[in-house]
């Protein structure tokens, strides 16, 4: 039936079964309250108004499409709503759930255009074998009571999109006292995920959560659980949680940033053995400002390959595997592995920090000369291994003053594999005699060398040529090996005028004789082989006019006899 202006209310204990029948309201309400039982069998529903169960109403759509064009969906105190097979539009409006309502959706579709999804208090939301579209709106689960809220969603799929250039919804926000669960379902959000209080979120069998761009919000409180060959997946920024509980049968990936302030465990857990890898393609930053209280960080297993940024922060690897991209840097920050191994890197590492056991610069790897807030110091509480790359900077004479030189301690000992090392000097400064600066040390020995060693070399800063006015260029700087350290040393100061000429290698009394012999071989072969060419040129053009002059001698005798032998002729 047809209702052009006015509402439909199912109120009391009414029991209505309504079969292959329709119902459309252009301009009012439908209602379903107190105690009343309503069922819809393939009979679809067009409503442009507000629809509402309340009191214990009980409501079950089967094969029946709902479209709302201007209005809500509203389900409140006890009421029960069940779809299935059924196709949910709401335009323009939102889908409410609050109070103890519990509402059921099977095998049926949810699309809500520039609304929400919200499901507050303590009252219950399922899917099943579903799918839930929200466009330029939000998915919001509040729940601050002390009973728990529950939230299912089995084969499911859930997508909270938004329109380019709006930063208000695609959110998904679960809050306070809620549990979230998916079940062999996928979700993908354009916008943040938030979690707070105690809201846990749990992504088992098989289950995917992606993050494409959003912000991933937890408070310290909060939690995200995944098992089952399941797999979370952040593109964007997750401010990490407590603690994140992944297993060995699944996944967890960030491709975008995983930052905290707080205290963070990754699968640091005394009942989980073989857990999964967090696998950091992009940044993972853990920091805090308050350095007298740094942050307490476990990860079980990292396979890292982006971009690590540790400040005031004690970092705990079980094991960690690093890549030829990846890139660490410290500030006031440490670094050891549970299981005794070293620290093996292959790829970037520069900053101020300690590692705690042993750590091994492999053939690709860099020790970067500065970190981000100045030039690299690392302290190795026992051995020191390198047969990479390791640049150096000398910034300033006096070495007690912060960032004035690279440098690597080791609290035992230092094993040099070969490698190059590469030495950049600042080209303000007037070094002197004698001059001497400890790069890499040892407490009991240092072993081996680099295969090459180079100052200034490409990497460095150029000097401008007013930075070379005044620089006390005669001073040589030169490798130094010792028994438990690697240095440079400058000599050759005080022979030096200032003058950055004279300590152009080689020096000027070789290559001045040096330039003069060959400017007069140049002027030797080119003037020798043009004067010969001169010559040639000379004897050819005088062969020539005598030729010339032998003909027109010629010419002139045989003219000579023909005139004479016509005069006698005539006579």
């Amino acid at each position: 039936f047809n209702v052009l202006m006015g509402s439909v209310n199912f109120l009391g204990a009414t029991q209505v079964s309504m079969i292959d029948s329709s119902i459309s309201i252009t301009e009012g309400d439908l209602q379903f309250g107190d105690e009343s039982s309503v069922t819809f069998t393939n009979s679809p529903i067009r409503l442009a108004g507000q629809l509402e169960f309340l009191g214990k109403a009980n409501t079950h759509f089967v094969d029946s499409d709902l479209e709302i064009l201007s209005g809500s969906f509203h389900a409140k105190d006890h009421a029960d709503v069940f779809f299935e097979r059924s196709t949910i539009g709401i335009n323009g409006g939102s889908l409410h759930t609050q109070s103890f309502a519990d509402v059921k959706i099977e095998d049926s579709r949810i699309t809500i255009d520039n609304g929400d999804l919200r499901v507050n208090d303590q009252g219950s939301f399922n899917m099943l074998r579903s799918s839930l579209v929200i466009n330029s709106g939000n998915f919001v689960a509040h729940n601050p009571s002390g009973e728990r809220k529950y939230l299912s969603f089995t084969n499911s799929v859930i997508s909270v999109e938004r329109k380019e250039g709006s930063e208000l919804n695609g959110h998904m926000e679960i809050r306070e006292n809620v549990e979230m669960s998916l079940l062999s379902s996928d979700v993908m959000i354009d916008g943040d995920l938030i979690l707070t209080g105690t809201a846990k979120l749990n992504v088992f069998e098989e289950s995917s959560f992606s993050i494409p761009s959003g912000v991933v919000e937890m408070e310290e409180t909060s939690s995200i659980v995944v098992d089952g060959s399941s797999s979370v997946l952040n593109q964007g920024q997750l401010v990490a949680p407590g603690s994140l509980r992944v297993p060995g049968d699944s996944s967890m990936s960030n491709e975008g940033i995983l930052e905290s302030d707080h205290d963070f465990n990754s699968n640091c857990f005394a009942d989980l053995t073989n857990g999964a890898p967090l696998v950091n393609s992009g940044i993972f930053r853990m920091g805090t400002a308050d350095s007298s209280h740094p942050l307490q960080i476990c990860v079980d297993n990292m396979q890292h390959s982006g971009l690590m940024q540790l400040g005031a922060t004690n970092m705990t690897f079980n094991l960690v595997a690093t890549t030829s991209d990846s890139s660490i840097t410290l500030a006031g920050s440490s670094v050891s592995v549970s299981s005794g191994s070293p620290f093996s890197s292959e790829g970037n590492v520069g900053g101020t920090g300690n590692f705690g056991g042993s750590f091994v610069n492999n053939g690709d790897a860099t020790v970067m000369a500065n970190g981000e807030i100045g030039a690299t110091r690392l302290d190795i509480d026992e051995d020191f291994t390198s047969a990479g790359t390791m640049f150096f900077t000398i910034n300033s004479r006096d070495i007690s003053v912060p960032g004035a030189i690279t440098q690597v301690n080791a609290g035992r000992g230092v094993a040099l594999e070969g490698g190059r090392a590469c030495i950049c000097m600042n080209p303000n400064l007037e070094y002197e005699e004698d001059d001497s600066f400890d790069l890499v040390n040892a407490q009991n020995q240092l072993q081996g060398r680099f295969d090459t060693v180079e100052f200034e070399c490409v990497e460095c800063p150029r000097r401008s040529a007013k930075s070379l006015e005044g620089t006390n260029a005669g001073c040589e700087p030169s490798a130094d090996y010792k028994a438990a350290s690697f240095s440079v040393l400058f000599n050759g100061c005080g022979e030096d005028n200032g003058d950055y000429f004279d300590a152009v290698s080689p020096s000027w009394y070789i290559i001045f004789p040096v330039a003069v012999g060959i400017v007069v071989l140049v002027v030797v072969f080119f003037g020798g082989a043009l004067a010969i060419d001169e010559r040639i040129r000379k004897k050819k053009f005088a062969e020539k006019v005598a030729r010339k002059r032998t003909a027109r001698r010629q010419k002139f005798v045989k003219d000579s006899q023909q005139t004479n032998s016509t005069t006698s002729s005539m006579v």
